[in-house]
């Protein structure tokens, strides 16, 4: 289960970690989310996954924070699985979330790995930037989404606080690492949408077969935005996750036979 035990690097939550992992996940959430909101894809993965979260830091009500860059996020984390025991990396990105998966994934350019992609798509990732972004664009999007009732958007103090999160999270992004992401991406990528997604219509999401030079597998599950965390689509989810990482792991065994055949033996 997830934990929020900040021992990782900065900006990361480090999940409890089994002994002798196959594999590292690391979560990156939807815009507003974070630790919490990720329980219930954290008990979804297979055994023996060392796992880590993205946690973005809170703006409070004064002077906004200084948002981190992408390479900030991802960097730390990079020298941290370089300097442990070489493992392959399923980076999971759901939303924005996407956007800094694929991202991070180039940082680690040495390391086996798989990304996957829920509720985000290609042309998505265009839209990520519509600076500078109102308070009711971010309503629009959350009312879009399915995130929270109008009920709850008149809360002032509730629609505030929403708000603030979703700002820092977009406040992240920067036009160049849409560009990156678009313009050269060669990630082995799972995805998954909603078939009722407004936010992220599921044509828009086989577009990823057009995008990576990597190998692409995607599904179209019931529901919305947030189709990831019905209840009635656990097993889907559980399998997606699951194909992951063992996609990753035999990519891991492949690098490792590989470097074995190019050393020489001498008696």
């Amino acid at each position: 289960m997830l934990t929020t035990t900040t021992t990782g690097p900065r900006y990361w939550h480090q999940l409890q970690s089994p002994t002798d992992a196959l594999a590292t996940v690391l979560f990156f959430p939807f815009a507003g989310g974070g630790v919490d909101s990720l329980r219930t894809l954290d008990r979804l993965l297979p055994p023996g996954c060392d796992a880590y979260c993205l946690s973005l830091p809170r703006n409070g009500d004064g002077e906004a924070a200084p948002s981190p860059t992408l390479a900030e996020i991802a960097e730390p984390i990079a020298r941290e699985l370089a300097a442990g025991p070489l493992r392959p990396v399923v980076l999971v990105g759901m939303s924005i979330g996407a956007l800094f998966a694929l991202k991070a994934a180039s940082h680690l350019a040495a390391t086996p790995r798989v990304c996957v992609v829920i509720a985000q798509s290609p042309a998505g990732l265009t839209r990520l930037h519509p600076a500078p972004f109102r308070e009711d664009d971010y309503c629009r999007l959350l009312e879009a989404s399915g995130a929270i009732t109008p009920d709850a958007l008149a809360d002032a103090e509730v629609r505030d606080e929403i708000t603030r999160r979703l700002r820092t999270a977009f406040s992240v992004v920067r036009e160049d690492d849409i560009r990156a992401v678009r313009e050269d991406c060669a990630e082995e990528i799972f995805y998954a949408g909603g078939a009722t997604d407004l936010l992220v219509p599921p044509g828009e999401m086989r577009q990823w077969h057009d995008l990576t030079h990597g190998r692409v597998t995607g599904r179209i599950l019931p529901g919305g935005h947030f189709f990831a965390f019905e209840k009635s689509n656990e097993n889907a989810v559980r399998e997606m996750l699951g194909a992951a990482v063992e996609r990753a792991v035999s990519q891991h065994a492949q690098t490792l036979n590989q470097k074995t055949e190019g050393v020489e033996t001498r008696e």
